[in-house]
């Protein structure tokens, strides 16, 4: 056996030889084709230029192949570097830096949120541009602070004040203490639970809940994995946040009902933009159900806690205003669907509501 391989071994060297040879011949041709292209097309990109020199020293000339794995893959490094060349010549495939440029546009804009993550899928998507050139896009911001870089998309960041989305949670929080749904010396639930509730990721949460700790309303102390756990500190003027059986009524099925809820929290896992007009009819009509399933409710003979939570969570996102930004609105709709959800789960409704 060791003999039989030993002359394979011997047979295949010329050939090995021969394409070796035709590999470095390429790449002695098309190697300084891509340095100079390097120059231009990483210009201004240092994430790129890292891209273009990794490209470049895997198909260099100077490599050696021992045997057809080493040729396999010198080639395919040679061929990564052939469509880097081709997809730098396209007039139509911009550069790293004019799509640095676009996030950064969409993030002054509110497009991507700040504090929020927006997937590089999405970004890819909305720029019409290959995903890796997003991503390298995303390594320059990351590096210049403008974002932070998750496994799947990135965290806008704004280091001239409190996050939007933050203020946003301490303002809802503070909303729901002064409505007595978490009274002075009680614990909140943990982040994790609240920001299920938010419909927000953990560190999101989080920042709003530091910003109510500098006002004095709450505690922080810290939990276990590097989590923090709220405590209210401090009562609030009581707020009576009722629902007013006086407005104008409608009649919803639970077909129109589930419908509502799920294309308003879609939009928010989506963040899919939505017209003023069309949000704020969502909005209304989101209220009007969390009213009717208020007001044409079976209350359970002994309520039990989730049912009174559901109630005053329900009544205190039904009398918030609707915040002017336009993706604070659909998150705060998809907030509102999802309160009614969670109503509508604990209680027995009549067929028609």
């Amino acid at each position: 056996m060791t003999i039989g391989v030993s002359r394979i071994r011997s047979q295949s060297a010329p050939a090995v030889a021969r394409s070796a040879e035709r590999l470095r011949l390429s790449a002695e041709y098309w190697v300084p084709v891509a340095r100079d292209l390097c120059i231009t097309a990483a210009a201004g990109s240092r994430a790129d230029k890292r891209r273009w020199d990794g490209l470049i020293a895997s198909a260099g000339s100077n490599r050696s192949a021992k045997g057809f794995t080493d040729l396999v893959v010198w080639n395919g490094s040679l061929r990564e570097l052939l469509q880097a060349i081709l997809d730098s010549t396209r007039p139509d495939t911009p550069t790293v830096p004019d799509i640095t440029e676009q996030i950064t546009q969409a993030i002054t804009s509110g497009r991507y949120p700040v504090e929020l993550v927006v997937r590089t899928s999405r970004i890819a998507e909305d720029l019409g541009v290959p995903r890796r050139l997003v991503q390298l896009a995303v390594s320059d911001l990351a590096e210049a602070g403008t974002v932070v870089a998750r496994r799947h998309g990135i965290l806008a960041v704004d280091h001239s004040g409190p996050a939007p989305g933050a203020v946003y949670v301490a303002t809802r929080i503070r909303a729901q203490i002064a409505a007595g749904i978490y009274p002075p010396n009680t614990a909140l639930p943990t982040t994790k639970d609240l920001a299920n509730l938010f419909l927000c990721g953990v560190p999101l949460l989080t920042a709003g809940l530091r910003l109510l700790a500098d006002d004095g309303l709450l505690t922080l102390h810290d939990a276990q994995g590097g989590a923090v756990r709220a405590f209210v500190a401090r009562s609030l003027p009581h707020s009576s946040n009722t629902v007013s059986a006086d407005r104008e009524t409608s009649t919803f099925t639970p077909e129109q009902i589930s419908a509502t809820t799920r294309k308003a929290q879609t939009q928010w896992k989506l963040r899919t933009p939505v017209p003023a007009t069309t949000l704020h009819r969502q909005w209304m009509e989101l209220r009007a159900m969390i009213r009717h399933a208020l007001s044409s409710r079976v209350t359970p003979v002994d309520p039990l806690p989730e049912w009174d939570l559901a109630v005053a969570r329900a009544t205190e996102v039904e009398s918030a205003p609707l915040p002017g930004p336009p993706w604070l609105g659909v998150w705060h709709t998809a907030c509102l669907a999802s309160a009614t959800s969670r109503l509508l789960a604990v209680s027995e409704v009549p067929d028609d509501l």
